[in-house]
C-alpha cells in the first residue's frame, strides 16, 4: 500500500491522504505499543476528507471515536495481538 499524506493536523494528531494502490482516503492516528509507535489508518470518504480539511468539529470527534477503537471496521490493516495506545 502507498500513503500518500496531504495534510497533516498536528494540533489534533491526525493526518488526511490518499492510499494509491486502492484509490481510497484516509485518516491517520499515531499509535504506540510495547515495541514501536506506528499510525493506525482508517478509510474514509471524499466527502469525510473535504470536511475534516476545514478542521471542524467533525474532524475532532471522528478522531476520539477512532482513538477509542469505535470505527475499527474502517481500518485499512485489523489491529494485532499488541495493539497500541493512541499518542
Amino acid at each position: 500500500m502507498k500513503f500518500r499524506e496531504m495534510v497533516a493536523k498536528l494540533d489534533l494528531r491526525f493526518s488526511l491522504g490518499f492510499e494509491e494502490e486502492s484509490s481510497s482516503y484516509y485518516l491517520a492516528i499515531p499509535m504506540s505499543n510495547s515495541v514501536v509507535d506506528y499510525e493506525e489508518y482508517y478509510r474514509i470518504s471524499k466527502d469525510d476528507l473535504d470536511k475534516f480539511v476545514s478542521g471542524g468539529i467533525d474532524a475532532q470527534i471522528f478522531v476520539e471515536e477512532c482513538r477509542r477503537q469505535q470505527h475499527d471496521d474502517l481500518l485499512f490493516f485489523p489491529p494485532g495481538k499488541d495493539r497500541g495506545v493512541p499518542l
